[in-house]
């Protein structure tokens, strides 16, 4: 009886949230887009690294739709933005290898070995085929991935980077991951779960990797952190379908009524707006992403990060879309 009383619960949620996102759609004159909803739909999980990691234990389902509190997550991705002004993070001790030129490490002795093999299993069977699915890069350069277990040990290593120490309280609350060139720092309490875990590993080894390949500052804002966040999202959905698929919906519907209120920005948007912005901006990049490997498949987009090896991106982008890259990033916009 409870079984059956937890999976109409269950059905409930994802009903409402489907409203939500269907309502808030139509008020714009659009329909959302349809992988959000499949993924809505999506109430089990299927892959045998999902089974895996969740016997590890310590991963725990959403048990209802979020709330309306995008303001941790808007002050997360603003922090990170601030840490991420840095030129690079103090050296630490290389730790075990779990991969051709990725070392993670415990960043203070109270990191539980367990939470190091965890991370080690999501990078090589999750982070890394979702890098090479969407972009097909690896790394030529080595990446130090480091963990932290307590804001204390945090803060003190953020102390030695030389952030300010007026930015270190903010960032010790609310960032989930933080990326200088290849160095990767992840401070386990902020993470609910797997499902984060996996999300932020898989995000942050986008943006070391890139960085290894010597192009990473090439790309817009909104096509590095769009990119970054397509994969973190579906490293996400491997390990929790559903609750990918209640922030995917949230957070869309989001973006959508930003657009109806006149306060979206356009994908090129400064700096200080986006520090500024009151929804969360790089879920925009997201869509804007999403959209092109919609559009062109993901061959093509995986074609035109390649290609920056040796292009300049606009013409990189006008000869794999056929459009030049303000042209596309107009009507993008328009669209929502």
């Amino acid at each position: 009886m409870s079984g059956l009383l937890d999976y109409l619960f269950k059905t409930v949620q994802i009903l409402a949230a489907t409203i939500v996102l269907i309502a808030s759609s139509i008020l714009h004159g659009n329909l959302p887009s349809l992988s959000s909803l499949e993924m809505l739909w999506q109430g089990t999980q299927s892959s045998q690294i999902t089974t895996q990691i969740n016997q590890q234990g310590n991963n725990s389902a959403y048990n209802s739709i979020p709330q309306k509190t995008s303001h941790p997550t808007i002050r997360y991705r603003q922090t990170e933005r601030i840490a991420k002004k840095l030129r690079s993070l103090p050296t630490t001790q290389k730790g075990q290898e779990v991969s051709t030129n990725i070392y993670i490490g415990a960043g203070d002795s109270a990191v539980p070995s367990a939470s190091l093999t965890k991370a080690n299993q999501i990078i090589k069977d999750i982070s890394l085929p979702t890098i090479n699915t969407v972009v097909g890069l690896s790394p030529t350069k080595t990446i130090n991935i480091v963990l932290f277990s307590s804001p204390r040990t945090y803060a003190n290593s953020l102390n030695k980077a030389g952030i300010d120490p007026n930015s270190i309280q903010s960032i010790v609350a609310d960032t989930g991951g933080l990326t200088v060139d290849t160095s990767i720092w992840i401070p386990l309490y902020n993470l609910e779960d797997n499902s984060d875990l996996a999300n932020v590993l898989s995000h942050e080894l986008f943006h070391a990797c890139l960085s290894s390949q010597g192009y990473g500052d090439q790309l817009p804002t909104w096509l590095n952190e769009g990119t970054a966040w397509r994969i973190g999202l579906m490293a996400m959905q491997k390990v929790n379908s559903q609750k990918a698929s209640y922030e995917m919906a949230y957070y869309e519907t989001d973006v959508r009524n930003a657009a109806k209120t006149g306060i979206l920005l356009p994908l090129t948007a400064s700096e200080n707006d986006i520090l500024n912005a009151q929804y969360n901006v790089e879920y925009e990049d997201f869509m804007a992403v999403e959209h092109l490997v919609k559009q062109y498949g993901t061959s093509t987009y995986k074609t035109f990060i390649q290609n920056l090896k040796t292009k300049n991106v606009n013409t990189d982008f006008k000869n794999t879309f056929n459009t030049a890259i303000d042209n596309f990033q107009n009507s993008f916009i328009k669209s929502l």
